[in-house]
């Protein structure tokens, strides 16, 4: 579908959860690392009368690098998966390439099954063969995949539930979400023979995403790997809630990768309400200094209304609705 026939017959509810519904994603948060309060504290709460509550609609938490893990809805998308602890060649039972320097804040063995695995593209430090295969095997034909034109081939053999790509602003209902792939400006080529559309092979070149990502009256953005470019002024009226935005490996890099400031601007574009930075803080892939990327992005993001979502790996974000409830003592 074109972007705009999408953005027009996108009509996004701005009702709330029912409660029963709102109390079981609260319970479904002990996903992430570490746990929220029990549903046991919040039915506790629920005793007294009257009472507003303010119960997560929607949370997200940061893996690491660009790993993130979404809650929407009751359904668990989890973006760009790199768990282990090197990324590159696997060559000969062991990898050859880059080894991270902070651990991702959940282990692969740990993690629950996730709904939606969300690839945003064919690049090793975001698809990540082995922690896909790992996933699989957990969860055979559990999982359904959703990633960029061209790209399904790398993991295709795996045991989804299905596998399917997006093409930019196509999108597609899965579970009890809409994901719409945007276009951005990056490479998409896993090894650098093969054909991109960056070098204008638009047809059967490797492709690139960022995403939209929409509940019941939730929207977030997953922006995967991008320069600047200015196709995010396309959601600019769509309320979006939390747009994750890569930070880091700029320096030597500005065809591919955005500058943090660079990555507040495109959020301010779409008016982002938080911002969560990504893709930093994981591995060294390019010289500046580990916390550069972090310090300009709380600088520039300082200029703009939005607020700062998390700034350290293993940081939640939650994105709550007040319910009221009383007791109907008739």
């Amino acid at each position: 579908m074109h972007r705009r026939r999408f953005l027009r017959s996108t009509a996004l509810a701005t009702l709330g959860l029912s409660l029963p519904s709102a109390i079981s994603l609260a319970s479904d948060t002990s996903l992430f690392h570490p746990p929220p309060a029990s549903t046991a504290s919040i039915a506790s709460t629920l005793a007294s009368s009257p009472v507003t509550l303010h119960l997560p609609s929607a949370a997200a938490q940061w893996i690491g690098h660009s790993t993130i893990l979404f809650r929407i809805d009751g359904t668990t998308v989890l973006c760009d998966p790199v768990l282990f602890r090197e990324i590159g060649l696997q060559l000969f039972g062991s990898t050859v390439g880059l080894r991270r320097y902070s651990e991702p804040a959940i282990r692969v063995e740990n993690i629950a099954k996730p709904d939606i695995v969300l690839l945003s593209h064919a690049h090793m430090d975001h698809m990540d063969r082995a922690t896909l295969e790992a996933l699989c095997a957990r969860f055979p034909d559990e999982i359904d995949c959703v990633c960029a034109s061209n790209t399904k081939d790398v993991i295709d053999d795996l045991a989804w539930r299905s596998c399917r790509e997006l093409d930019w602003w196509e999108s597609l209902h899965l579970h009890n979400l809409s994901i719409c792939a945007i276009e951005v400006l990056h490479n998409g080529w896993r090894y650098p023979w093969e054909a991109d559309r960056r070098e204008g092979a638009m047809e059967h070149g490797r492709s690139y995403n960022a995403y939209l990502i929409s509940g019941a009256d939730t929207n977030v953005v997953f922006a995967g790997d991008t320069t600047y470019c200015e196709s995010f002024r396309d959601l600019r009226h769509i309320p979006i809630h939390l747009a994750c935005m890569p930070i880091g490996a700029y320096m030597g890099c500005a065809d591919n990768h955005c500058t943090p400031e660079q990555a507040v601007q495109m959020a301010t574009m779409m008016q982002a309400q938080c911002v969560a930075p990504m893709h930093c803080l994981t591995f060294h892939q390019t010289p500046e200094p580990d916390q550069e990327p972090i310090a300009r992005f709380q600088r520039a993001l300082r200029s703009t209304d939005a607020s700062a979502a998390w700034l350290h790996i293993g940081s939640q974000w939650t994105r709550s609705q007040p319910i009221a409830q009383g007791i109907d003592h008739g």
